[in-house]
């Protein structure tokens, strides 16, 4: 068997700009670099985004400069290290197919946001990364020329909390006073209610989650997108809990943010996000299922069966068991029995298998939240509330 002969194809290029050859004059090049600088502005502020009060660029900004140019970014050879996953990117010029620039991709295992997604999105978040830092080596300057405030630095190379390059700014020494007496409330959140309480985290994502449904619902996902909460791909829920805020200065601190999402919204974007909730919705759908080597593919928490079981008969009838309150699930958990009669006849077997189903999903609950029985979780609460000297049901999230 012999090897095929590569055929050669001819490439028009339609760019809007192409590469000038390398005869031109300085001026000629920097005027050609100014047009498409100008060409490309619209794009790359659309698609940029705000970290820590600096704006980056994406990769779909950084693309648009490379196709304004005649290119063509890519990346290849994706491979797996002992610390992470790595990528190659490339800029190609479509006309000849000549390599322009290229560049290293890669994601770590010990990072914060990437360490422990799965393997695939590791895999493209390398990828994307080595296109971007490509079209960076060939194209930063054309960033500068724009003049818009932007970094050069790639955005998806950025952490949520932005670089820590500047020192921090030193307090103001200021005359103390003495402390004023805490309302209630904000006694439960300093004694027993503060970052350290179990579930505190769960509950400002569910209280975030809950302030973000409605109209704020599209502008929050791009927030949490921007921020590194969640892909693109992805929903408010498949964020992780400890990254969503936790106190009242970072709630007002992301709303502020939303709004400035909120009055540079366009329509991509917000197909970007539909596409997001229906993905979500389907993935919802899916069973476990067996891969080819026999492993089990378990469901996220997010997708697990007892959350979209309706609560049967009181006064949650018709609500999904993923949207009860903790301590509300907790309570159906620990008091419902099934009973085999009522009122002394036998249940009907469809209301019986009804009624089984009800407790192995409330089994399965509460071995997700690793429910204590009632008495445990009495003297427990008990415990913190005479070491806190609050309520235990005064504790709430700080925003």
């Amino acid at each position: 068997m012999t090897d095929a002969k590569p055929i050669d194809v001819e490439v028009e290029s339609k760019a809007l700009a192409v590469i000038p050859p390398p005869n031109e004059s300085p001026m000629e090049l920097i005027g050609h670099a100014g047009r498409v600088a100008v060409a490309c502005k619209q794009i790359v502020l659309r698609t940029a985004c705000n970290i820590q009060g600096k704006k980056y660029v994406k990769v779909e900004g950084w693309q648009s400069i490379a196709i304004a140019h005649g290119c063509c970014a890519s990346s290849r050879d994706v491979e797996r290290l002992e610390s992470g996953f790595r990528a190659i990117g490339e800029v190609r010029r479509m006309s000849d197919g000549i390599l322009l620039a290229t560049a290293e991709g890669f994601v770590g295992f010990e990072e914060k946001t990437w360490g422990k997604r799965d393997e695939y999105a590791q895999r493209a978040m390398a990828q994307t990364r080595a296109i971007s830092r490509a079209c960076r080596s060939a194209f930063a300057h054309i960033v500068v020329m724009m003049e818009a405030g932007l970094s050069t630095t790639p955005a998806e190379e950025v952490p949520p909390d932005g670089f820590n390059d500047e020192p921090a700014p030193k307090p103001p020494q200021t005359a103390q006073k003495p402390p004023a007496k805490a309302s209630p409330a904000k006694a439960s959140q300093a004694n027993g209610g503060g970052s350290d309480t179990p579930g505190f985290a769960e509950r400002c994502k569910a209280k975030f989650r809950k302030a973000m449904d409605g109209p704020m619902g599209p502008y929050a996902w791009a927030w949490a997108v921007n921020n590194g909460l969640i892909m693109d791909t992805e929903v408010l829920a498949d964020g992780e809990a400890a990254k969503f805020p936790q106190s009242l200065q970072d709630f007002e601190k992301a709303t502020a943010e939303m709004e400035t999402i909120r009055k540079a919204w366009t329509n991509h974007q917000q197909e970007v996000y539909e596409k997001a909730v229906l993905l979500h919705e389907a993935e919802s759908a899916k069973k476990p299922t067996k891969t080819e080597t026999g492993f089990v593919i378990k469901p996220k928490p997010e997708q697990e069966p007892w959350r979209t079981m309706p609560i049967p008969f009181g006064k949650d009838a018709g609500k999904l068991m993923g949207d009860l309150d903790k301590k509300k699930l907790w309570g159906w958990w620990a008091n419902f029995k099934v009973e085999t009669e009522y009122n002394g006849k036998p249940k009907a077997p469809g209301t019986l298998a009804r009624d089984q189903q009800f407790r192995a999903m409330l089994d399965a609950a509460g071995a997700h939240y690793e429910f204590k029985p009632p008495e445990d979780a009495k003297l427990e609460s008990s415990r913190a509330a005479e070491k806190s000297g609050t309520d235990p049901d005064e504790i709430d999230v700080p925003f």
